[in-house]
């Protein structure tokens, strides 16, 4: 069968093949389903809809992460002029008490999304194509002009990201994040999984799409940019916009008021550490912690 056969169904296990050639060969076969679907520029984005939608994905066992991004991150959100809605993602529990953790945890916060069809939550194991799935069918109208998908060991300086979202129109192909660290000599340009974003036309260009389970596995960040760099840029050109050192690794950034943000939060304790550098930045520059800091406050 092709990569793209529509009759593949569910999520198997991603196996790597036995060698480079084989596995090339299979790298730089395309979605059928993706080259004849309604491109990106036949899609509408709706400027009435929230400004960004942000899905972070984590594990049942991340609580202590959560409630850290909900005490430090979350009231970040709320920016004047703009709407931005947030939601953890998750695969399926691996259990029953997980399950009712999770219940219990929706239940008390109302911020949590659980992919049903993603039966091993693993990022290699189909769990971002669900997740443009679910935003095509699960978010309600209007819809989001941008979209991301966001690691729970990764912290945005949210005043710079929505002054970066608002410089972009949303009606274009706009893939934005970071290049900086992956490996694009193997697999292609693409941003890493850490964070990246993607316009509403170019995110339901690939949600709509019925991918196969074949095609979706993988190293699930690097086939994203694939599946962008697949379309034609004279006929369906893509604004990719790569913020390079302004966002990556904690421990490798030069922190000044410009970042975009941090990644590597293995610790708990390094959550609170690069929000409080984030406002040391910004109160050094004199700058208010808001996206619009140089307007006058009414």
């Amino acid at each position: 069968m092709p990569s793209g056969d529509p009759k593949l169904v569910g999520l198997p296990a991603y196996v790597k093949p036995p060698n480079y050639w084989e596995f090339k060969t299979e790298w730089e076969a395309p979605s059928y389903e993706l080259l004849s679907n309604t491109p990106p520029s036949a899609r509408k984005c709706d400027k009435n809809g929230p400004l960004l939608f942000i899905g972070l994905f984590t594990h049942p066992n991340g609580g202590s992460k959560r409630q850290l991004i909900r005490t430090l991150f979350k009231p970040d959100l709320d920016v004047k002029g703009h709407r931005i809605d947030f939601k953890f993602i998750f695969g399926r529990p691996p259990n029953d008490e997980w399950t009712f953790a999770l219940e219990q945890e929706q239940a008390m916060f109302g911020d949590i999304v659980i992919l049903d069809k993603v039966v091993k939550d693993n990022i290699d194991d189909g769990k971002s194509i669900e997740y443009f799935k679910w935003m095509v069918e699960g978010l309600p109208d209007p819809k989001p002009q941008f979209v991301m998908k966001m690691d729970d060991d990764s912290f945005l300086v949210m005043p710079n990201v929505v002054r970066d979202f608002v410089s972009h129109d949303c009606s274009q192909a706009v893939y934005w994040g970071t290049m900086q660290g992956a490996s694009i000599d193997f697999f292609g340009p693409y941003m890493r999984g850490l964070c990246y974003a993607m316009s509403w036309p170019l995110a339901s260009w690939i949600g709509t799409a019925n991918v196969s389970a074949t095609f979706a596995s993988g190293v699930e960040d690097a086939k994203l940019g694939k599946m962008v760099a697949s379309l034609d840029p004279q006929k369906e050109p893509v604004k990719w916009v790569d913020h390079g050192w302004r966002l990556g690794d904690w421990d490798q950034l030069k922190n000044d008021v410009d970042l975009i943000g941090y990644h590597w939060l293995k610790q708990d304790h390094w959550v609170p550490m690069v929000k409080k550098r984030a406002l040391d930045a910004f109160a050094k520059a004199g700058r208010a912690y808001r996206w619009d800091w140089d307007k006058t406050q009414t």
